[in-house]
């Protein structure tokens, strides 16, 4: 009787894990050293130092862009030029900045939990990359990101890297007018990332990017005095300490565009948007192998995309972002333009 109950019990174990999110068919990037299998599960460290969980985002770009890129340059006589300044761009790849927002662990394809961490930055900074790298010293050392989501209503994308690492709060509640804060990132500065913090104000607690541009969205952003440039966009914009004014670890937004015409105008995806857009990466994450869901969510997305495209009042903003790089490849950048 008691074997008979032990076996019952291993096989309802083996069913539900394999129901475990995350965890059918899963192959992960490479491991670095560090990353080994859990014995236990320890709670998520919160980032005392803003800037240790703040990361330095390398991407390189895939090698069918350096033949658009070669077409385009034409027959100029700065073809090669263009030639050898996307070779270099090709080895050294672009940058942006982002944060550790979770930090949780998952069943391997071995059947053994490994530490992992979403690393929050711009859609932007990783859009068409064909190897993402994440720092959080400054590119000493990295670990490869896989993108496990990317939002096509903000300008948001969720990175999974294979380690454990300290995280950032999301302060979701609302944010006045004149309330200090911090930009934070990694702008590139003689081709390499550095850290840097950028202080300043919340200038406008609910700026829409319509007001700008009519074709642009109309989603709430915050705007801000704390400067934003190419390299610390994805970044964290972060609230700072009343009494030493320094920066903490509760993160108000993610840092996101700038207007060069417009002085001292930076703005940020504000903290609720970012929390809603975890929320649908980790579904994402949890049913990536599930080909039925996946299924019914392609669907949905095309049937979308279509009513966009159909729509008198089609932003651009939210088609390209559903347009592969691939697609402009194969059929060239005047199709892309139409």
């Amino acid at each position: 009787m008691k074997t008979r109950i032990r076996s019952l019990l291993i096989a309802l174990l083996t069913v539900l894990a394999l129901f475990v999110p995350g965890c059918v068919g899963k192959n992960t990037c490479p491991c670095p050293a560090t990353s080994k299998p859990a014995t236990t599960l320890p709670a998520p460290v919160i980032a005392e130092r803003p800037a240790d969980a703040t990361a330095y985002v390398v991407v390189r770009p895939p090698e069918e862009l350096l033949d658009l890129a070669y077409t385009i340059a034409g027959d100029s006589d700065y073809k090669e030029f263009y030639r050898q300044a996307f070779l270099y761009f090709m080895r050294r790849g672009s940058s942006g900045s982002g944060f550790a927002v979770k930090s949780f662990y998952k069943i391997d394809k071995d059947r053994k939990l490994y530490p992992h961490t979403y690393v929050f930055t711009n859609r932007h900074v990783v859009f068409g990359a064909s190897e993402t790298f994440v720092s959080f010293d400054g590119g000493k050392t990295s670990s490869r990101g896989d993108i496990v989501y990317v939002s096509s209503k903000w300008d948001l994308a969720v990175l999974d890297i294979p380690i454990s690492h300290s995280i950032l709060k999301l302060d979701t509640s609302v944010i006045d007018e004149e309330t200090p804060v911090g930009a934070l990132g990694y702008p590139a500065v003689g081709m390499k990332g550095s850290y840097h913090v950028f202080n300043g104000i919340i200038s406008r607690s609910c700026f829409t990017l319509a007001e700008y541009d009519p074709d642009r969205s109309e989603e709430c952003m915050l705007g801000s005095s704390a400067a934003i440039d190419h390299g610390n966009s994805g970044g964290p914009l972060v609230l700072l300490d009343e009494k030493t004014k320094r920066t903490t670890n509760r993160v108000i937004g993610v840092n996101t565009i700038m207007f060069a015409e417009l002085h001292d105008k930076f703005y940020a995806i504000p903290a609720p948007a970012v929390a809603e857009v975890l929320k649908e990466a980790e579904e994402v994450d949890n049913h990536r192998f599930d080909r039925e869901w996946l299924t019914k969510e392609l669907k949905k997305s095309c049937r979308n995309f279509l009513a966009e495209m159909t729509s008198a009042s089609a932003q651009i903003d939210r088609l390209i972002p559903q347009i592969s790089y691939r697609y402009v490849v194969e059929k060239g950048f005047d199709a892309f333009l139409e």
